[in-house]
């Protein structure tokens, strides 16, 4: 089922639904969206999370081509585009493969 894969990933959920949603809770505290059916979405493209990579400074997850496509508009450098991250620096030396996101998804 779903919540056995995110447990076996390390990944806590909140079963809680809004508006059809359903929000992963990361290790560093970071809310990340999903589909109905439970599948992350990018916080950037708002699309199916793909090929994950977190953020090392935040511990926050996007999907590679949306950060990517994010730090090339913004000259290799942007905040996190997570609401509420203190973040204000996202370079793409501190992106790095989620596994743990890779696995639940």
């Amino acid at each position: 089922t779903y919540q056995e894969i995110c447990e076996k990933a390390g990944i806590e959920t909140n079963a809680q639904r809004v508006d059809d949603d359903i929000e992963f809770v990361g290790h560093e505290g970071g809310h990340q969206s999903a589909t109905q059916d439970g599948i992350p979405r990018c916080p950037i493209s708002q699309q199916e999370m793909v090929d994950p990579v977190k953020n090392t400074n935040c511990g926050h997850t996007y999907s590679r081509e949306g950060i990517m496509s994010l730090l090339t508009q913004k000259n290799g450098r942007c905040p996190c585009p997570m609401g509420g991250c203190a973040n204000k620096e996202v370079k793409a030396d501190q992106l790095e493969d989620d596994t743990q996101m890779g696995i639940a998804i």
